[in-house]
């Protein structure tokens, strides 16, 4: 065979290499666009199960600090720091700003953070701390600062996961204004919290009466104003009351100008557009319980039914109220006082949920 004839063969043995159509490569591409919208529901679902198992470990841990504590104290952390007097009597408007999860950082591995705290209860009429800083507040708080405004401040500042369920979709940190404070008083990078402890089974809004301070000494559930709920007083049983339930907050920056409590108000309260209100939870402290107002921002009732959305009518129990952000419809983890943990749904008998609150009203057996 000579050169010529040989270079022919070659060339006709390239021409009829075997390969892929245009039609061939689009059905292909297709095939794996089916098979992509097939999975992706399945990587999401076990992304969400992953969150929600987060989650579910995060209260759990809340709950054994929680037992830790009535170890070393003999009683539950109180729900908020209580202003008395020397004598022990309460005094002025009764609170000094500090929240329950503040008592529980040293049985979460947070005791350096807890020293740098400054509670209102240890120097008996003078709180050595605010809970906020005049102004726009600090612009770089230090927990180590000589200013015990300051460290309060910092550790509002302080992100700690096991308070945070991880399908919030929230930012880190928000600019707070407070409601209360006259002038303006804030906290620049202010951490949200996805869990708040249990005030009540029959309290439906967090400003009763016209804000009547001293509702908040002796409420019905496990956690209130001065606290200090042994396990004999929760004579309804610890595996019946509701310990600490998830919530999913809702907040936003402050408006330069405006404040917190504007930003709740609505000029008719049967109103729906709620864009200018938000449901806000928090850590360790604030300016608002330090006034005795606003205890959403830290607690939360089963006297309203789970995952209430934001237009409902009654906002106060909108925001009172517990619920997430978990796949599968209007659900919360909820941790009891024995420390087991339910996933309830709204679906749960409202006066059976309600009873679960209270913690001494002989409703027990529901």
């Amino acid at each position: 065979m000579n050169r010529s004839h040989k270079s022919l063969v070659m060339r006709r043995t390239l021409l009829i290499v075997p390969g892929f159509t245009l039609v061939e490569l689009l059905v292909v591409i297709g095939i794996i666009g089916i098979l992509i919208a097939l999975l992706l529901p399945a990587i999401q679902a076990a992304r969400d199960a992953a969150r929600r198992s987060t989650c579910q470990n995060n209260i759990r841990q809340i709950g054994v600090a929680m037992h830790n504590y009535l170890d070393a104290n003999k009683h539950f952390p109180w729900g908020a720091d209580l202003k008395e007097d020397k004598a022990g009597n309460p005094v002025n408007n009764y609170c000094y700003g500090s929240h329950w999860s503040a008592q529980l950082l040293p049985f979460l591995e947070e005791g350096a953070l807890f020293r740098q705290l400054e509670f209102g209860h240890l120097s008996k009429v003078e709180a050595p701390g605010d809970w906020s800083a005049g102004g726009s507040g600090f612009a770089n708080a230090s927990l180590t600062s000589s200013n015990p405004t300051e460290r309060n401040v910092a550790a509002l500042e302080t992100t700690l996961s096991v308070f945070r369920c991880p399908s919030m979709g929230l930012q880190d940190s928000y600019f707070n204004l407070s409601a209360y404070e006259a002038g303006g008083w804030a906290v620049q990078r202010r951490v949200p919290a996805s869990y708040l402890a249990n005030c009540s089974g029959l309290i439906k809004n967090d400003y009763p009466t016209g804000n009547n301070r001293a509702v908040w000494l002796k409420t019905d559930g496990m956690f209130y104003v001065g606290s200090k709920t042994r396990v004999r007083e929760i004579s309804d049983g610890l595996s019946k009351t509701v310990m600490v339930g998830e919530a999913l907050p809702q907040p936003f920056d402050s408006a330069p100008g405006n404040t917190e409590n504007l930003q709740n108000s609505r000029p008719n309260p049967n109103a729906l557009d709620l864009s200018a209100a938000q449901k806000d939870h928090w850590i360790i402290g604030g300016d608002d319980a330090d006034d005795c107002d606003d205890w959403s921002e830290c607690w939360g009732t089963t006297a309203v039914p789970i995952g209430l959305t934001k237009n409902h009518t009654s906002w106060a129990e909108y925001e009172f109220g517990y619920g997430s952000a978990h796949a599968g419809g209007e659900s919360a983890h909820i941790i009891m006082a024995d420390s087991s943990v339910h996933f309830l749904s709204s679906e749960l008998d409202p006066k059976i949920f309600s009873g679960m609150g209270t913690r001494n009203r002989g409703d027990s057996s529901q």
